[in-house]
């Protein structure tokens, strides 16, 4: 009996060991990771994608909230946005609130340029590189009546989705935030 036991836990912690890795972090864990390729410099590790890669983190359904923005280092009104998003990520990491700050910069400037901006203002949240090719096709796909201009911000839950194609200052974009999360089916 006490070998089936023995045995009976040795199998459960070797399946453990196989299972997925849990995040210990608040924020959840988005879809997967599957970039065109990865861009490494200076200690950051960001994926390339092609719009049809980074499309599932534009669409996870569950119950947290994800505000997602479509920025650039050589977009002046971007980069001076961004410490409301900044300052929205750091009063809202430990509720179900998650940063996606889609990075549109030059493939040419990613190491000299937007890496080095995201490490000198310690930049937080999640920065996926979306590749420009392409963009007459999948812009509207993100929202029908975008131009293409920046900056753009998708909040989305599940299926209800709202969408702003203006620069944002951080009082307007908690109060887009807590009407958005207010709104239940």
């Amino acid at each position: 009996m006490y070998h089936y036991l023995l045995l009976g836990l040795l199998f459960l912690s070797l399946n453990a060991c196989e299972s997925e890795p849990t995040s210990t972090t608040s924020e959840p864990v988005t879809a997967a990771r599957n970039p065109e390729r990865w861009v490494e410099a200076d200690g950051q590790r960001l994926g390339w994608y092609t719009y049809d890669q980074l499309k599932p983190l534009l669409e996870i359904d569950n119950d947290t909230t994800y505000v997602v923005n479509f920025w650039a280092t050589w977009c002046k009104p971007c980069i001076e946005e961004l410490p409301a998003f900044q300052k929205l990520y750091q009063q809202y990491k430990d509720q179900k609130v998650h940063l996606i700050l889609v990075s549109l910069d030059f493939e040419k400037q990613l190491t000299t340029k937007l890496i080095p901006y995201l490490n000198t203002h310690q930049i937080q949240g999640e920065v996926p590189i979306l590749s420009q090719k392409g963009m007459n096709d999948w812009i509207e796909k993100i929202h029908p009546n975008w131009s293409g201009s920046l900056p753009a911000t998708l909040i989305y839950q599940g299926k209800r989705r709202q969408f702003f194609e203006q620069k944002f200052e951080y009082s307007a974009l908690e109060v887009k935030l807590k009407q958005f999360m207010n709104i239940r089916e």
